[in-house]
């Protein structure tokens, strides 16, 4: 990903921007995977069974000044030097975080669907070009709303 700015990242995701601009060059979305990349916006993600609003403090502690939330964190006004910016849904933001980037790039992307098989079958196709193609593929077996922007994200000009 190519550094860009929180306030452009508010205005691209509707977002309301809080706290001090920073410059996000990746994008973490799991607390346990943290990023080892200060530059990093972690998108707190809301699911059945998590919420990923909770971790702001621990990821703030961690080295992350940047965070897409759903709810402002509760101690936010002892986080300070940071970005917050407040969606209402922060998944939908995540989505068109990643389609504004990929409309930077006019290079073609195939996409692998079915029931079984899709993450051997991608590890398989990066094995067979990635001494001939500059290739970018998801970073794990992420479900697509995950993993698909997670893997635009990492769309670079070549």
């Amino acid at each position: 990903m190519n550094e860009i700015s929180t306030l452009q990242i508010s205005t691209i995701c509707h977002a309301q921007h809080f706290g001090n601009a920073q410059y996000i060059r990746s994008v973490s979305t799991d607390s346990r995977k943290l990023s080892t990349d200060s530059k990093a916006l972690f998108v707190a993600l809301r699911g059945p069974n998590h919420n990923g609003n909770q971790y702001v403090s621990e990821m703030y502690h961690k080295g992350i000044r940047a965070f897409l939330v759903s709810e402002m964190p509760d101690d936010a006004a002892l986080l300070a030097n940071c970005a917050i910016l407040l969606v209402n849904d922060t998944l939908q933001a995540f989505h068109l975080l990643a389609a504004h980037h990929r409309a930077q790039f006019e290079y073609p992307v195939v996409a692998i669907s079915g029931s079984n098989g899709k993450t051997i079958v991608k590890e398989w196709i990066y094995q067979l070009l990635w001494e001939r193609l500059h290739l970018v593929r998801s970073p794990g077996s992420y479900n697509s709303q995950i993993g698909v922007p997670l893997s635009v994200l990492r769309m670079n000009a070549s």
